[in-house]
């Protein structure tokens, strides 16, 4: 019996070594990272200039973070971050944070103090996402594969976009992080729809080819959020690689489309095993030895 995280808590598992294995990675260094280290990260932006060259005392900003539902040290980075726009003469009144929930419910109050803490929510405005509500939408046409774009509105109304979260795994867009804090995160549910669709093969049926965990050239869903993405142009991205506990061991600023590939690309390297061969399940198993079984049953005597 082993137990497995879940949320804040865990399932258990009843583990069998002759049919499971746990398989596990040699982190390059688990501990937490510090604000210093954090604030290095944002010093030296990867393919990009650093916030006080791309962001002027006077102009609005709109910090993307992530929902409950995702762990990204949000309340480091973020207070990091808002900390050091105000320093660098942005006032508080200028920044706003939308949480980029997707299809998922709002944000409660308590899910904001523990994302953002206490000091950012009693000093900054924050935003909600709602997917289904078409007034605070604005539609910026089709991409080439037809997709109808519509995005939260904010994400115009500012002069620049910060976008934060983590990167991970995920199922079908290859990983998180990255162009999905603008869609899914901040887009309609008819445009949500539309991308999530591109993952199933309806001639074929089953998924599309290039569209799994881990894939991002050639994966019709990544592609197509990082296009609705490039229509925003958000001008910076933090994005994290957490420990179990959710703490940031990893940071990667800069660019919002370089930045999170390195990211990706790094974890994939971390957080992948290679197997030599695929373990024959016990279906497979049982029937292989019945077609044995009926071949000698019927072979004719000699």
């Amino acid at each position: 019996m082993i137990k497995l995280a879940y949320g804040r808590g865990s399932v258990s598992f009843d583990y069998d070594e002759a049919r499971f294995r746990v398989l596990e990675y040699k982190a390059r260094d688990e501990r937490p990272l510090t604000d210093v280290e954090i604030g290095a990260a944002m010093d030296k932006p990867i393919n990009s200039p650093p916030l006080e060259a791309i962001i002027s005392p006077g102009e609005t900003v709109l910090i993307v973070a992530s929902d409950a539902t995702r762990a990204t040290a949000s309340a480091q980075v973020v207070n990091l971050l808002v900390r050091r726009l105000i320093e660098q003469g942005t006032a508080p009144r200028d920044i706003n944070i939308i949480f980029s929930t997707g299809i998922h419910r709002a944000v409660t109050m308590e899910e904001k103090r523990e994302l953002l803490t206490p000091f950012i929510v009693q000093r900054i405005r924050t935003l909600d996402h709602n997917a289904y509500d078409s007034s605070s939408m604005i539609q910026l046409g089709t991409t080439k594969r037809g997709t109808p774009v519509e995005i939260n509105r904010a994400l115009k109304e500012h002069d620049h976009v910060i976008l934060t979260g983590s990167v991970g795994f995920h199922y079908f867009a290859g990983f998180t992080g990255g162009r999905k804090s603008i869609c899914p995160g901040l887009a309609s549910a008819q445009t949500i729809e539309a991308t999530h669709m591109l993952a199933l093969d309806f001639e074929r049926g089953g998924r599309r080819e290039g569209v799994g965990t881990g894939l991002l050239d050639g994966n019709a869903v990544h592609e197509e959020c990082e296009r609705i993405a490039e229509l925003v142009k958000p001008s910076f991205l933090i994005n994290t690689v957490v420990d179990e506990r959710g703490r940031a061991v990893r940071v990667y600023a800069g660019d919002w489309r370089a930045a999170h590939r390195l990211g990706c690309v790094e974890y994939a390297e971390d957080h992948s095993v290679r197997i030599k061969e695929k373990r024959t399940s016990l279906w497979t198993w049982q029937r292989t030895l019945a077609r044995r079984a009926a071949t000698l049953y019927f072979l004719p005597n000699a």
